[in-house]
């Protein structure tokens, strides 16, 4: 049984298509996302200018959406200040008037860079985080992974019910 290759016209004569050839995107299937009764593979759809910033995602319906955050919050930033002392752990009071008692909050670790520091730094500390919810506000305490820690860094925190 033979199997079907792609070909392409080249100054009048057809020839198969080899692994260096571009293929015209007009020739190529669009993605149908799935609506029910599943999609077909394809070309994704172009995102739109801001997308990547705006961290969205391809979604199985094939369009570009934004992540939700749980319990319909939103993603909030925040810089904490170890000092100049080196320290392995520290609790801060980081104040936001949207948290209350009992909500739960997620914390991870920006690799935005804090005031007067470059990005990379980011990457030699690491830490865990545990918070807890007061009326405006909440307390998080921070234990260093890797050695003592000084100075400044961002974090970013999801506080819902």
């Amino acid at each position: 049984m033979a199997s079907a290759k792609p070909v392409k016209v080249s100054s009048g004569q057809l020839s198969l298509f080899s692994a260096s050839d571009t293929v015209p995107v007009n020739n190529l299937p669009v993605m149908v996302g799935d609506s029910g009764a599943g999609g077909t593979a394809g070309l994704v759809p172009a995102p739109s200018a801001g997308d990547a910033a705006a961290s969205k995602f391809l979604k199985a319906d094939a369009t570009w959406a934004s992540v939700a955050a749980p319990g319909g919050g939103s993603v909030s930033t925040a810089e904490i200040d170890f000092g100049s002392t080196p320290v392995w752990e520290k609790s801060f009071i980081i104040t936001d008037a949207g948290v209350t008692s009992g909500m739960k909050i997620v914390v991870s670790q920006s690799y935005a860079a804090a005031t007067g520091k470059d990005q990379d730094e980011n990457e030699m500390d690491s830490f865990d985080f545990r918070a807890e919810a007061g009326t405006g506000q909440f307390t998080l305490y921070v234990t260093s992974h890797d050695g003592m820690v000084a100075d400044k860094f961002k974090i970013n925190y999801i506080a819902g019910a």
